[in-house]
């Protein structure tokens, strides 16, 4: 026994230490039940290790040895490129099953990275739309009948639990109708001969497979729930965990900063070309943006030969209307990712936003019109910049909140106009509305 040991502690010395030829001379002629007994004993990425150093026909009977739970252990924490080598290493066969041990997002991952003929056994054409809870929903769970007592459920949960992260919440179906779930906490604390009928909870917040990933993903946030069932017709066809719900959030929150700073398309990571078509855009816009600026300028060249004290003030009503106006557009775009804002209100909100630019217009008025009394630059200039400061703030807090709710009534994504989209149209409305206040005033 201890010699046993001694040789499971050395094999699992030389696989942490990158030493895979040892390794392999050491497992040389050993049965899949015996690598299974050994795998079992290795920390996740040492298994890994292991299964990268045998045969194709070692590993092919060590990974058919292997239970689905005892599969995922060895998945858990494999990076997609060890995944990769894996699956390139298993007959056609058996990657159908293995594949369906990962999670779902992990699962698309790997898919990717595959290639185009072994995508294909992977993964049957999809229904749903890619950013549909369809798409990312994972198929695997405990099924509970509800004349099942507390007692064999929990021997179920022993036996078919596909992973620890599936456990917490159990899917209770009375034949092929879906009643709801029953959580493992309860059942643990109820009496053995209790029946999961009496557990289960109805009011689930099931989501349909249509349903938009992040409207999915807001439902979890709002009633703090672990899991959603994913049912159509009656029929329970997957469920949605909430660590795949916490990568639908961070892709959702990445892609707007990426929309904010003038980031568009795909992030093709490592990708010189790709990130430079993805930056292109925006500077494009910016370019736009100053030819329409200098061409109003020019246009109005003669009042600023006139009144050259014109041009001290058009920076500052240039940022503050660009500020205003990105302050609002967030508030809004954010108000609408967690569904808090519907398309009703967009009267309430325009109101709101009006008064709130007679406030904010105002007060920057007023210290604007300081500072031109402070330069000396006479009553006229001071009361064209006062004037053009209240309408530049009014006409940016109602862009900004217009703006919104028309690009996602024609189906676009608000954040698309959070950046550079709205600051154009700001600097370019902004500076007519300046020099038009300023030639009818002087």
């Amino acid at each position: 026994m201890s010699g046993r040991l001694g040789f499971s502690s050395r094999l699992r010395s030389l696989l942490q230490q990158g030493k895979l030829d040892e390794a392999r001379g050491l497992i040389r002629g050993f049965s899949p039940e015996v690598l299974k007994e050994e795998i079992l004993r290795l920390p996740p990425r040492s298994g890994l290790a292991l299964c990268s150093i045998l045969r194709p026909a070692q590993l092919s009977g060590l990974i058919e040895s292997l239970s689905r739970r005892e599969r995922q252990k060895l998945l858990s924490s494999a990076a997609i490129p060890e995944l990769r080598g894996l699956f390139m290493s298993l007959p056609e066969s058996m990657l159908p099953e293995l594949f369906s041990a990962l999670p779902s997002r992990q699962g698309h991952q790997l898919a990717d990275k595959l290639p185009k003929n072994i995508q294909k056994i992977l993964e049957p054409e999809n229904t749903w739309p890619e950013d549909s809870v369809g798409y990312i929903m994972s198929t695997g769970g405990v099924i509970l009948s509800p004349k099942d007592t507390v007692a064999d459920a929990l021997e179920k949960i022993r036996r078919d639990a596909p992973g620890k992260d599936q456990v917490y919440h159990c899917f209770v179906n009375d034949g092929e109708r879906f009643l709801g779930t029953a959580a493992l906490e309860d059942m643990v604390l109820a009496a053995p001969n209790t029946t999961v009928e009496q557990l289960t909870e109805e009011d689930c917040h099931a989501v349909a497979p249509e349903t938009d990933r992040a409207e999915a993903a807001r439902i979890m946030s709002r009633y703090d729930v672990q899991v959603l069932p994913v049912v159509k017709d009656g029929r329970l066809l997957g469920s949605l965990p909430f660590d795949d719900v916490l990568d639908v959030m961070e892709d959702e929150n990445t892609e707007f900063f990426h929309h904010t700073g003038g980031l568009y398309g795909d992030n093709d990571e490592g990708s010189l070309w790709g990130e430079t078509l993805r930056r292109f855009p925006c500077l494009l816009l910016c370019l736009v943006t100053g030819v329409l600026t200098t061409g109003i300028i020019e246009n109005y060249e003669s009042l600023l030969s006139q009144v050259m004290a014109l041009s001290f003030f058009v920076p500052l009503l240039i940022d503050t209307g660009g500020n205003v106006s990105g302050q609002v557009s967030v508030l809004i775009i954010r108000a609408m990712g967690l569904g808090s804002l519907p398309g009703r209100m967009f009267w309430k909100v325009l109101l709101r936003e009006l008064v709130t630019g007679v406030i904010l217009g105002g007060a920057m008025a007023a210290l604007a019109a300081l500072r031109s009394v402070l330069l000396g630059t006479g009553s006229g200039v001071t009361f064209v910049v006062g004037i053009s400061m209240i309408c530049v703030v009014m006409l940016s807090n109602m862009l900004g909140a217009i703006i919104p709710f028309i690009v996602k009534k024609t189906g676009f994504d608000p954040a698309l106009i959070s950046g550079p989209l709205l600051a154009t149209i700001n600097d370019v409305v902004g500076l007519a509305l300046y020099f038009s206040v300023a030639s009818f005033i002087l």
